[in-house]
């Protein structure tokens, strides 16, 4: 598990609830606050990981710069990549930017593609994709709300819960 360093502040507490622990934590400094600068700085930290590792299959979940900055990375490395997440279209490349073209483009570089949902998997296959190379496995997001559900005891009062909920 390689935590790229995007979005901290989201990642630090859904890794912690789910009991993972990143192996590596990047925190690439970009040579400036653009997203070219972002996804450069990610890029050039996944590949250091990357050439050290050598794994043979590179998982990159979402459609982040870091997604698509490690997926470019396993690529140019020689790695095969699997998507988590794959398929997810909105048919309008900037809407939402840039994250609807980095999914497109890490549909490019991917060996194997896992996609949340069957109208995922029909974009991919609508765009040419071989099936072969098609999971559908559900969604990443709502599995773990489910997950956390299950096994996260609940909050025996209002103030134990986070803001803007409410106990039902």
């Amino acid at each position: 598990v390689c935590h790229t360093g995007q979005h901290p502040d989201l990642v630090a507490p859904l890794v912690s609830d789910l009991g993972l622990a990143p192996d590596f934590a990047l925190a690439p400094e970009p040579r400036d606050r653009s997203l070219s600068g972002l996804a450069a700085a990610i890029l050039s930290a996944v590949s250091s990981v990357l050439r050290t590792w050598q794994p043979q299959w590179v998982l990159v979940q979402g459609d982040t710069s870091s997604a698509y900055a490690a997926g470019l990375a396993a690529f140019y490395e020689g790695m095969r990549v699997g998507h988590v997440e794959a398929g997810l279209r909105t048919t309008t490349r900037t809407r939402p930017f840039p994250e609807e073209v980095h999914r497109r483009m890490l549909g490019h570089l991917t060996d194997l593609h896992f996609a949340p949902t069957a109208a995922a998997a029909e974009a991919l296959l609508a765009e040419g994709v071989p099936s072969a190379t098609i999971v559908v496995t559900g969604n990443t997001a709502i599995d773990s709300l489910r997950w956390l559900i299950e096994h996260q005891a609940a909050p025996d009062t209002e103030s134990e819960c986070p803001t803007g909920l409410k106990l039902l």
